[in-house]
């Protein structure tokens, strides 16, 4: 009995020595693959085509596992992105490669904050800018060229979001021996007006710009989003930016009867989730025909409402029904002017700060009824704004 359990115990060993053989010659040429890869990856980057690039990474990335190369492979694509102007899906690879590699904070972080802050900054988002500059300055193993590149670009982000004081002390930092570097940084970043610069409004505290933790500090009467029966938001979410704007739509569906609003919350989000693929209702704030007031996706979230880059810094509002060839009901016109008045005194916002969706796109909606109601909205807004 012990010798055929010796036996037993000698034949296991020996089939998990053979497996571990198997093993490791199975392993070898997966590492010697990704090395090739990443060489055929900085050759394309060289050739300086941004959508051959982003075409060939996709093709290839599931092929790679270790997360540093992953992280490297998601740095390409999001810059290639980014030149491309492709500005959320950008922002989208950005944080895939980020999370590739966090909480570590090393070169190889550093490198991706800091695409991160340039395609940021290039999109006319300076403060989201500034905090990627200062995680990429705080990673461990920089070498010194790299971090005064990195106090250069802070120094113009400050500059660029209206805050002198600030620019002016990464400048002091940065040293008179290297105040080249500023303008090599504007040279590199060559700033763009893909997204609207912020435009200039009478004065609002800079704190009072970020969306607050309860939305209903600024819209009392919001039905929050277990009111309707919302589902939890998907991972593939960004965080929402400095708000400087905002967007009207329509659902350009029939307007849901009396006590069916959540109902139609709910398609939409269904709709947006599962056949979209977007994290979660598109619009933050929708408004019924009776005049609710709804919770969409979270105020602190950016949302997917306006196309790419039109997203960024902007919330976006959805008055259910369709406007192309009906009139918007008084109810629900006057809970759009209540909620506008309130967005704009919270967040800074002036007449040309207030959008509709073919402003931004080419679109019918919000339909010519509620385009007519916006229009007039801006109007008497900047009549009013003229006599004060």
């Amino acid at each position: 009995m012990k010798t055929g359990v010796g036996k037993l115990c000698l034949a296991l060993l020996l089939l998990s020595l053979q497996a571990a053989c198997v093993t490791s010659d199975t392993r070898r040429p997966l590492h010697s693959g990704a090395q090739a890869l990443e060489s055929k990856l900085r050759d394309l980057e060289q050739r300086g085509d941004p959508a051959e690039v982003v075409a060939w990474v996709e093709k290839v990335r599931r092929e790679v596992h270790e997360p540093s190369q992953r992280a490297r492979f998601e740095l390409a694509r999001a810059r290639a992105l980014a030149r491309q102007r492709q500005l959320n899906h950008a922002d989208l690879a950005f944080l895939a490669a980020w999370k590739h590699v966090e909480p570590r904070l090393d070169p190889l972080a550093a490198e991706i904050h800091e695409g991160w802050a340039d395609a940021r900054l290039r999109a006319g988002s300076p403060d989201d800018a500034v905090e990627h500059y200062r995680t990429a300055l705080r990673c461990r193993g920089l070498a010194r060229d790299d971090e005064r590149r990195l106090m250069a670009s802070l120094s113009v982000a400050h500059a660029e979001a209206g805050d002198a004081s600030s620019a002016r002390l990464w400048e002091h930092r940065l040293g008179v021996a290297y105040r080249s570097e500023l303008d090599s940084a504007r040279a590199r970043l060559e700033l763009s007006a893909a997204v609207k610069p912020r435009p200039t409004t009478y004065t609002v505290p800079k704190s009072a710009r970020r969306s607050p933790a309860d939305p209903r500090a600024v819209l009392p009467e919001l039905h929050r989003r277990s009111e309707w029966g919302a589902r939890a938001p998907s991972s593939n979410v960004l965080p929402m930016s400095t708000v400087y704007r905002v967007t009207v739509h329509h659902s350009a569906e029939r307007s849901p009867a009396r006590g069916q609003a959540a109902g139609a919350l709910r398609d939409i989000q269904n709709y947006h989730k599962d056949s979209q693929h977007w994290a979660d209702i598109g619009y933050h704030v929708l408004i019924d025909p009776q005049g609710g007031v709804w919770e969409g996706r979270e105020w602190g979230l950016q949302g997917a409402h306006a196309s790419g880059a039109n997203n960024i810094g902007n919330l976006g509002i959805c008055l259910l029904g369709d406007f192309s060839n009906a009139g918007v009901a008084a109810a629900q016109q006057a809970a759009l002017v209540s909620v506008l008045d309130r967005l704009r005194t919270h967040y800074g916002l002036g007449p040309d700060s207030i959008y509709t969706h073919r402003e931004l796109k080419a679109t019918e909606c919000p339909g010519r009824y509620l385009q007519n109601v916006v229009t007039v909205y801006r109007a008497r807004l900047r009549e009013t704004l003229a006599r004060q």
